[in-house]
């Protein structure tokens, strides 16, 4: 599954509380969003960094923005991403000749506090967050973008600053086409946040789009393992009418409360990959 943290995270949405809610998965190098509002939005074809997949899916628009997403400054413009560091070397604050990202400038403002950290970093793997590394990296950043620009200086904090803003617009775009592009109303969702980055930027996103409400699991970082278990099981085959598409529902259980019992299927030509002889 392509985007597995976001499907689960989407099943979370469903046993949360029955209302128009946004799924706001961000990671290390991507984020998904996602709409539910009383059933699951699915579509037989998708993009994703310029792979085009055909096979029934549920609706997950994906960007690459994420902790990871590296920061540029190119022709007079912050730039992040779709360049990620990964999770080697990662950021600077890895402690391992890494690349500048928003988990950086996230550290940098203080979003981000070392201490909360185990010591896992650095080539041995055994010192905290590289906050000192981050700032010197961002100050040699400064500098150059202060050379450049033909502008009045900025700090290095507000330096920071403009890749946080721009990373947020980014990821307010798929959000929009969820939602305004289709004729609903985004500041009457809630903004389910889930995923080890979100709860950083979620805030801002919501107020971009005059969300009034943040859900935030207090196990938000591993909410979409625990939805794994609530999902159903998918199986296809394949024969000469087409493409079959068995789904059994897991039965209900004490996290979810709900899941029909049974099996229903439904066919798609293998052509077209649509419904239009279910």
């Amino acid at each position: 599954d392509l985007s597995n943290g976001a499907s689960n995270g989407r099943q979370g949405n469903q046993v949360t509380r029955p209302l128009q809610i946004i799924g706001f998965d961000m990671g290390g190098t991507s984020t998904d969003v996602s709409r539910y509002a009383g059933s699951y939005e699915h579509v037989f074809e998708s993009t994703t960094a310029g792979v085009t997949i055909q096979a029934p899916q549920l609706d997950i628009n994906t960007v690459a923005a994420g902790g990871g997403s590296r920061l540029f400054y190119r022709n007079g413009l912050f730039v992040v991403g779709p360049e990620s560091c990964r999770a080697h070397p990662g950021p600077v604050c890895y402690k391992k000749a890494g690349h500048l990202a928003i988990t950086d400038a996230n550290l940098q403002l203080g979003r981000i506090l070392p201490e909360m950290f185990p010591k896992i970093f650095g080539p041995k793997e055994n010192e905290p967050l590289d906050a000192a590394g981050t700032n010197a990296a961002f100050a040699s950043l400064t500098s150059d973008i202060n050379e450049q620009s033909g502008q009045p200086s900025k700090s290095i904090d507000e330096v920071a600053m403009g890749f946080i803003r721009v990373a947020n617009e980014t990821m307010c775009r798929p959000i929009r086409a969820l939602t305004q592009m289709k004729g609903y109303d985004a500041a009457a969702h809630v903004l389910a946040c889930f995923g080890g980055a979100g709860g950083q930027h979620a805030c801002a996103i919501a107020t971009a789009l005059g969300m009034k409400t943040i859900f935030v699991h207090r196990y938000v970082d591993l909410a979409f393992r625990q939805c794994l278990s609530c999902g159903g099981t998918v199986k296809l085959v394949y024969g000469n009418q087409g493409m079959f598409v068995f789904y059994k529902p897991q039965p209900p259980s004490p996290v979810s409360g709900h899941g029909p019992a049974g099996m229903f299927w439904r066919r798609w030509t293998p052509t077209c990959l649509c419904n239009c002889n279910s």
